[in-house]
Formats: structure tokens, sequence, C-alpha cells
């Protein structure tokens, strides 16, 4: 049965409170009224909704560039300073993935299972999907919440950011790639069951990781202009790194796809190790703001698709 509930945007800044039917995907998308246009901003164009019915995210948008558009709402949501993804959503069963985020009205659903681990992160897609499929697919007892008051909050976590992750007996484990890590070392199938699933697994997290942080540069400003337009066509491979593009990146990973082996959309024996779980996270923000950006690579498309498939994604 879906369930209806009411959520606010959180991370320093507070947008309208609305209903909203459970989300369709693991890792919190929140939802916004069917009748607002499309809109740009900078020199991006919101990606249109993606409709596919095999697609775990349909209707989702991908708010990506830092420069503000006359829209009040926009500015709004370029000021919470990571990528956020929010757009209409099907109804799906409440026990999905998006069932273990316990920021509702409903005080008794923040409290946690004194045996799961608790996963805090904002309401973005930025830095805290990776790790909430990470722990769906491992099938750690888990629950996951959204900070209610950051600014009191912050000084309680070990490096002043989150996400985070609350483990009993274990304590509070700060940043994404630690937190992967660890899951991978409790459940080895997730870090890799193999030596050489495990030195795949780490390689896909850091090169997703790569393509996150060149988004972020992009999101912030750093990256303008002609650069910043040059990041979704240039193909030149013998530029120094820090200027790669993401057809670059893409074709490295494509390449990488081939030499692991990679067959029915894994790169891995499993499929869900944790640097593919942050892959697919870095993927998805690409997808939503270029739904063909993958059409040019097979192994990928087959992996991201795959993957999406999952109903531990979904």
């Amino acid at each position: 049965m879906a369930t209806t509930r009411r959520c606010a945007f959180v991370d320093g800044c507070t947008l309208a409170c609305m209903s909203v039917v459970a989300f369709t995907c693991g890792p919190r998308l929140f939802v916004q009224p069917a009748a607002t246009p499309a809109i740009h901003v900078g020199s991006f164009q919101i990606a249109q909704p993606l409709g596919s019915s095999r697609h775990p995210y349909t209707q989702a948008r991908a708010y990506t560039a830092s420069r503000a558009s006359a829209s009040s709402t926009v500015a709004t949501i370029a000021s919470l300073g990571c990528l956020v993804v929010f757009g209409l959503s099907r109804q799906r069963s409440a026990t999905s993935l998006c069932g273990k985020f316990a920021a509702f009205s409903n005080p008794s659903r923040r409290d946690v299972s004194q045996h799961a681990a608790k996963f805090t992160y904002f309401s973005l897609w930025a830095k805290g999907p990776s790790v909430a499929l990470a722990l769906e697919h491992s099938g750690m007892d888990w629950e996951g919440a959204f900070p209610e008051d950051w600014k009191s909050m912050k000084a309680t976590t070990p490096f002043l950011e989150l996400p985070i992750l609350e483990v009993p007996d274990v304590g509070t484990i700060g940043h994404e790639l630690a937190i992967l890590n660890y899951i991978g070392k409790e459940y080895p199938e997730m870090a890799g069951s193999s030596s050489k699933d495990f030195i795949i697994s780490q390689q896909l997290m850091n090169q997703a990781e790569d393509i996150y942080q060149k988004l972020s540069k992009l999101k912030t400003g750093l990256i303008t202009g002609e650069d910043a337009d040059a990041f979704w066509t240039d193909e030149n491979e013998s530029t120094h790194n820090r200027n790669f593009g993401v057809k670059v990146f893409l074709k490295l990973l494509e390449a990488f796809y081939t030499k692991c082996g990679g067959k029915a959309g894994s790169f891995t024996s499993s499929g869900k190790t944790v640097g593919e779980c942050k892959l697919f996270s870095s993927l998805h923000i690409l997808k939503l703001i270029k739904d063909d950006i993958l059409a040019e690579y097979p192994g990928l498309t087959a992996f991201y698709d795959r993957f999406a498939a999952e109903g531990a994604t979904q």
C-alpha cells in the first residue's frame, strides 16, 4: 500500500512542506507539482522527465548549475550547495528503500532499532545515495534519517559534515568513501568476493568520485564559461586529467568494463560492490542532466540499466 507523508527539504534552508506519495527510488527523492515549468539555470537546461517505465527514478530531475535564474524556487535550490534531485514520483510500496528514511512527521519513525545502523544525510542526490544503495544491497539492518536541526547536529559529527553512519558497538563513521569501505569490510561480497573484484570495486569508487568532484566544480562555479561547456563535449585524452571532459571519463570506464571482462551489466561477479554502488550514483547524476549521456557506451548502458532494475535499487 502506498502511503502519503509530509516532508521538508533540509540543509540549512527550508522549502515549503508538501504532501507526497512514498518515493520511487532507494535514496530519497522529493517532489514538486507537475505544473512546474521546465527552466534554464546558467548554461544548463533542466533534463526532461525520463519517463521510461523501467527507470526507477521516473520523472526525476537534477538541478545542477550554480547560477540562479529569475525563479525564486531555483535560487533556493541553488543555495543548497549540492546536486539536488527532485521530481514527480510513481506510487510505490512503503516497504521500498525510501521507507528506510525517517524524517517524517511521525516521531516513532525516527526511533532506530538498537541493533540497526543509522544513516544520516541531507535530502540531496550527492554524497548520500551511494551509501544508501550499498546498505540496502548488503542486507544490513539500517534506518535512514534526515537532520532535523543541522546547525545543532553539525558539531556532533566527526568532521562537521554528512553523511554519517552510526553503528551500534562501533561508533559514528564519517565520509562517504569510509562508510562504503566499512560496509565492504562487514559484507565481503560488497567489497569484492575476490582480490580481482576488490581492486575493480576500489577503482570504480575513485573514478566515480572524480566525476562527482568535477560536477561539483561546475555546480559551484569553479568551472565556468567555455570550460564548463567543454566538459560535455571535449574528448581530448592527452590533456591533464584535471581538464578531462565527461566523454573522457566515460570512455575510460567503458574500456575498463571490457578489460574487467564485464558481462550482463556487471563489472564484478556480484555486480553490487560498493564501487558499483558509487558508480551508479554518479552515472545517475549525469543521466538526470543529459538522459542520452550513455548512448555511445554500451557497457556502461548495460551496467546502468541492470543496476537500476535491481530490487534493492528500486
